[in-house]
C-alpha cells in the first residue's frame, strides 16, 4: 500500500508539470527581416482643387475703341507692365495735334498779354490806334473823291473799286487797333493776366489728357 500510493504521486507530480509546461509555452511568430538603410519617403495623393494667382487685375481700357492688335493669348505668362494689346488711335493721335496748336496759341497770346500790360505797350497801342485813324480818313477821302470824278465820267469803275477796297481794309484795321487799346484801357492788367493764364491752363489740361 505504501509503494502503491508513492508511485502514483510521483505520477500525478510528473503530470501536474508537463501540463504547466504546455500553458506556460509563448505561441511562435513568423517575423520577416530586412536590412535598415536611409531614403526619402515619398507619398503622392491625387484630389481636385482651384489655383489662384499670387497678384491678378481687372483689363479696363479707359477708352472704347477696336483692338488692332493683340500680343498675348489667354493663359499666358504675363509680367507687371507688360503691352497685351494696342487698340486703334489715329483720331486720338489727330485730336492730340489738334489740342497741341491750342496750347500753343494760347502760350502766345498769355505772353502778348503780359507784355500788353505794360504802361509803354498801351502808349503804342494809343499811337497804332492814331495811325490807323488817319489811314482811315484819308482811304474815306480818295473813295469819295474818286466816286465824284466816276460821276462826272473822268476816271474808270475800277479806279473807284479800289478805292472802296482800301477804305474797306483800312476800317477794318482801324477797328482792330481801336478795340485792342479800348481793352487794355478797360480791363486792369492784373485781370489780363489771369484771363490769359486761364487760357493757357485749360490748353494745357486739354493738351495733357488728348496726350495720354
Amino acid at each position: 500500500m505504501s509503494a502503491s500510493t508513492s508511485l502514483l504521486g510521483v505520477c500525478l507530480a510528473l503530470t501536474a508539470c508537463s501540463k504547466k509546461e504546455e500553458v506556460d509555452a509563448e505561441p511562435v511568430v513568423p517575423v520577416q527581416v530586412a536590412e535598415a538603410r536611409r531614403a526619402a519617403v515619398e507619398r503622392t495623393v491625387e484630389a481636385e482643387g482651384i489655383l489662384y494667382p499670387l497678384t491678378q487685375s481687372a483689363v479696363m481700357p479707359k477708352i472704347s475703341a477696336p483692338v488692332r492688335e493683340f500680343y498675348v493669348n489667354r493663359g499666358d505668362h504675363v509680367r507687371k507692365g507688360q503691352l497685351l494689346a494696342v487698340l486703334v488711335n489715329e483720331d486720338l493721335a489727330a485730336a492730340t495735334v489738334e489740342n497741341k496748336g491750342l496750347y500753343k496759341q494760347a502760350e502766345a497770346m498769355y505772353r502778348s498779354t503780359t507784355a500788353a500790360s505794360l504802361p509803354e505797350e498801351v502808349e503804342k497801342a494809343k499811337l497804332e490806334t492814331q495811325s490807323a485813324k488817319q489811314a482811315l480818313d484819308a482811304a474815306k477821302k480818295l473813295y469819295e473823291s474818286r466816286k465824284e470824278l466816276l460821276a462826272e465820267g473822268a476816271i474808270a469803275r475800277r479806279s473807284v473799286d479800289e478805292a472802296d477796297v482800301a477804305y474797306v481794309q483800312a476800317e477794318s484795321q482801324y477797328e482792330i487797333s481801336a478795340k485792342h487799346l479800348d481793352a487794355l484801357m478797360r480791363v486792369g492788367q492784373q485781370a489780363q493776366i489771369n484771363n490769359a493764364e486761364g487760357q493757357l491752363e485749360a490748353a494745357k489740361g486739354r493738351y495733357q489728357e488728348a496726350e495720354a
